[in-house]
Order: structure tokens, then C-alpha cells, then sequence
């Protein structure tokens, strides 16, 4: 089979910014899947037989978005088969989201919305789409579901089917805070919830299946490994909302952005709002940085690609949402540059933020244990930091 295959792109460069931390840090090098175009247009007849999404308008955004150009940025170099499914979920994802989650349309009551989720749960876990025969998406997610399974070891496939029951609790919550009226979350609160409610961790479970190997469960559930893991979910996630900001202002103003949530909290107003989330963004970027050298220093093959899978995933999202027509709503402003020289974050310390604070006591465990030790008199077994502390 051959496909034409587009260049990888460089990350945008529009017109300098003013201050070098308005330049989004993305040292990490693009890559894309040699047979990109075949995988998009096979995602696209997979969701076109499902009839996902249900809305028309939806499906024709989702056609002209190319889901299957991100996934194949996101896994560049692994076999078909494994790519496919792992693209097909995410088409999935964005289809779900178009349909239920983004926009100003009727949405269901919190109950009825609750067992939905639930009942989707039950499919992903299951393969089975005996609680909901005729829903579209129960049918498509149990064909990934089966698929996943076929290529996938047991530990794996747990992995990813306790991550979408995760995803999709997280959504129930978020339903119910935009039920209130309390306005923008504090940061903290909405920390906790981009964590999850983007689906990444779902997608973070299957990189190494998509890629044809298996990172052992000793290993990713490691304290550093499990940091970096979070670190590149939530930037992808806090990416996407310096992207899709005005997308989600112009069709539903119910939608929680960082930026909102800092010019709520923080700043006072969006353009210094704005700023300031690509500077917290960089702040993390640096903190991935520094945790990946030390992971990678005494990394085995397997664990290597996935940590490099990790940055490809941030990398992969920017080029993407760069160029994707899904986000390019009209009036949108230029969104911020993505510079890989430039951008780095001056402060390396933590932010505000009491639910990250654990990523930056990892790198510190990390560092201690890797630290030469002087062979003094008062060097004893009790002064020294334990072998396995950063794996707790």
C-alpha cells in the first residue's frame, strides 16, 4: 500500500512576541506516521459506518479537522493495525466531545447523563454492547474496545478500560459544576479536573500498544514515570485550551478555559490571562524536562520510547492544532508561537497549584537517590535516602 505522505511540519512562527514568554517551549522534534494519510481517511469511513458524530454539522467538522493527522504525529513509527485502533479511539473522543460535550445544546438531565457515562463504562470494559443495542457510540466504542483486546496484553487493556471509566466519571463532574453558578473555578480545582476530563489518560495507556511493545506495569507505576505521564496529559490539555478558547466562547460560554480561570482568579483580565497560561504551561515543560533526563539516564529500551512518547504527544498536538480548521473559528485571534528555542520558563519552582506540587517532590526523590554520596565516617545505611524512594 502506498499513501502520499505529507512533510512533517515545523511548528508555526508568526511575527516575534514581545516577551519571550508568550513563546510556547516545545523542544521536542515533530515526527508523523509514513502512512498518515491512509490511517485519516480509514478513521474517517470507520466513524462515517457508525454514523458518529450523530449530528451532520459535527461529522463534516470531524472530516475536515483529519483526527487521523494528530494520532499519526502522536504514534510516527508503529504497525497499522495497532495505529488504527488507537486512532479510531481517538476519533471517538472527538466525536463524543463535538456531540455531548461541546456547544450550547439541549444536554440531558444530570441523571440521565450519569447513567449514560456508566453505561459506556460497561461497554469499554466489556466489549459488549448489551446495555445500549442502539446507541451509536456504545457500538463503535465496543468495536474498539474488541480491538484494543486483540492487541493488547491483559495488563494493558485494564489500563486503558479503568482509564475511559475515569474519563468518563470526570465528565459527570464537570456537568455539574457547569449546572452552578459560581463562575470560573479556582486554579487548583480546575487543575484537578483538565487532569482527566480531556481524555489523555486513556490515550496515555495505549502509546506503547500502539507503538507494538509493553512497558511493565513495575515501571510505568513508578512515582517519576507516573509524574511525566500526568505532566504530558496535562499540558496537551492546557495546550488545547490556549487553542480552542475561542471556539468555546463563540459557540457555548459555559465552557472552563485556563485563561478564564486565571483572569478570574489571577490576572484580572484575558490578555495578561493569556500570557500568564503559557507561562505556567512552560513552567511544567521545564519540570518534564528535567524528570525525563533523570528517567531516561537509567531507562531500559521500552521505557525510553515511552517517555519519548510522552513529549512526541505534546509536540504532536501543537502541530496539529497549528494547522486543524478545528479550532479556526472566525475572528479567531493568532494563537501563541510555538518556538522550540524559545519560551523557557524562568521560575522552576511549583506554581500556585497544591495538586502539582507532588511532580516537583518526585524529581527532588529522584535526585536524592541518584546523588553520588561521599564515603565519609557518617555516612550510614540511616542517612542515606532508601533505593526505590522515587518509585513510591
Amino acid at each position: 500500500m502506498t499513501s502520499t505522505v505529507p512533510a512533517a511540519p515545523a511548528l508555526a512562527t508568526p511575527a516575534p512576541a514581545s516577551h519571550a514568554s508568550a513563546a510556547i517551549h516545545c523542544p521536542f522534534p515533530a515526527r508523523i506516521h509514513p502512512y498518515a494519510e491512509a490511517v485519516d481517511a480509514r478513521t474517517l469511513r470507520w466513524a462515517e459506518g457508525f454514523t458518529i458524530p450523530v449530528d451532520a454539522r459535527h461529522r463534516a467538522r470531524l472530516a475536515a479537522a483529519r483526527p487521523g493527522l494528530l494520532t499519526a504525529r502522536v504514534v510516527p513509527d508503529g504497525p497499522l493495525p495497532q495505529v488504527q485502533v488507537f486512532t479510531d479511539f481517538h476519533t471517538w473522543l472527538f466525536a463524543f466531545d463535538d456531540d455531548h460535550c461541546d456547544g450550547a445544546g439541549e444536554r440531558p438531565s444530570v441523571q440521565h447523563w450519569g447513567r449514560r457515562l456508566a453505561v459506556l463504562a460497561r461497554v469499554a470494559e466489556s466489549g459488549d454492547t448489551g446495555p445500549a443495542p442502539d446507541d451509536p457510540y456504545a457500538l463503535a466504542l465496543a468495536d474498539v474496545s474488541r480491538r484494543i483486546a486483540q492487541h493488547s496484553s491483559a495488563a494493558q487493556f485494564t489500563g486503558w478500560a479503568n482509564a475511559v471509566q475515569e474519563y468518563l466519571a470526570t465528565l459527570l463532574w464537570e456537568r455539574v459544576r457547569r449546572t452552578g453558578s459560581a463562575g470560573p473555578s479556582d486554579l487548583d480545582g480546575y487543575v484537578l479536573l483538565r487532569l482527566r476530563n480531556g481524555g489523555m489518560r486513556s490515550s496515555i495507556a495505549l502509546l506503547d500498544m500502539a507503538a507494538g511493545y509493553e512497558v511493565p506495569c513495575e515501571q510505568r507505576c513508578s512515582a517519576p514515570v507516573r509524574a511525566l505521564a500526568e505532566m504530558s496529559a496535562l499540558l496537551v490539555s492546557w495546550d488545547n485550551d490556549l487553542f480552542s478558547r475561542h471556539k468555546e466562547a463563540t459557540v457555548d460560554g459555559s465552557e472552563e478555559n485556563l485563561v478564564d480561570v486565571l483572569a478570574a482568579t489571577v490576572t484580572g483580565d484575558i490578555a495578561t490571562a493569556e500570557l500568564e497560561a503559557v507561562r505556567l504551561r512552560n513552567r511544567v515543560t521545564r519540570l518534564f524536562l528535567d524528570l525525563r533526563a533523570a528517567v531516561l539516564s537509567r531507562a531500559d529500551r521500552e521505557l525510553a520510547r515511552y517517555v519519548d512518547a510522552l513529549a512526541g504527544w505534546v509536540r504532536a498536538n501543537l502541530d496539529f492544532s497549528a494547522g486543524s480548521p478545528r479550532y479556526a473559528y472566525p475572528g479567531r485571534p493568532q494563537p501563541p508561537a510555538a518556538w522550540p528555542g524559545q519560551g523557557q520558563a524562568r521560575d522552576a519552582g511549583p506554581p500556585p497549584c497544591p495538586s502539582l506540587a507532588w511532580w516537583w517532590e518526585v524529581l527532588d526523590a529522584v535526585r536524592a537517590e541518584t546523588a553520588p554520596t561521599s564515603p565519609t565516617s557518617s555516612d550510614s545505611p540511616e542517612q542515606r535516602v532508601p533505593a526505590g524512594a522515587a518509585s513510591r
